[in-house]
């Protein structure tokens, strides 16, 4: 049990060590930049919409949308809505959407983790393997920011923990929970389910 313990200190410690040589403390508080910039702030301008208008979860809004009152289709916006209740009650901050993303990404990371540890039956493989996808560039820059991407391959890590978790037991709830969160993760990002 204290092996099991270690390691999953060992892992959340090497996570939080990486965060910071990657500078996700300084990133926390900056604007959409880098990468798909427009499409950085069209989520974060969903969020403000939300935030500013009238909450309503099923019409998300850009500003500038000429000729239909900025209603526009988009992935499931949870995450921008979930940015806008946190607004609400701390006031307006975009460092709100990465934090959200951000804990999206560290959940599914460990569920990645838990997975390859259940897979192998070795939590050192684990931990490597697990980390080795933390070191992904892309990973690093698309993890703490505003677009569902990285939060919807998140979903699916847990999904698959899930489904590993029906094989080795045969329990039915392993096999719903797995499809629920698939489903979410489909939502966020269709892509995801590929």
């Amino acid at each position: 049990m204290l092996n099991k313990h270690l390691f999953n200190v060992l892992f959340i410690g090497a996570v939080l060590f990486l965060s910071i040589v990657y500078s996700y403390h300084r990133e926390l508080f900056k604007r959409p930049h880098a990468i798909h910039t427009w499409r950085q702030c069209d989520g974060a301008q969903m969020a403000l919409n939300y935030y500013q208008e009238d909450m309503n979860f099923f019409e998300p809004r850009l500003s500038l949308c000429v000729g239909n009152d900025g209603k526009m289709g988009s992935e499931f916006p949870i995450v921008y809505y979930a940015a806008a209740c946190l607004y609400k009650i701390f006031g307006f901050h975009e460092g709100f959407i990465r934090l959200i993303s951000i804990c999206f990404f560290y959940t599914g990371l460990f569920f990645l983790f838990k997975t390859i540890s259940l897979f192998l039956d070795d939590r050192f493989y684990g931990v490597v393997i697990s980390l080795m996808f933390f070191t992904s560039p892309l990973v690093i820059d698309y993890a703490f920011n505003f677009l569902p991407d990285v939060p919807a391959i998140s979903l699916t890590f847990i999904a698959y923990y899930y489904v590993l978790g029906y094989f080795k037991n045969r329990t039915s709830n392993s096999l719903w929970i797995a499809t629920f969160f698939f489903a979410f993760a489909g939502l966020l990002k269709v892509t995801a389910l590929i």
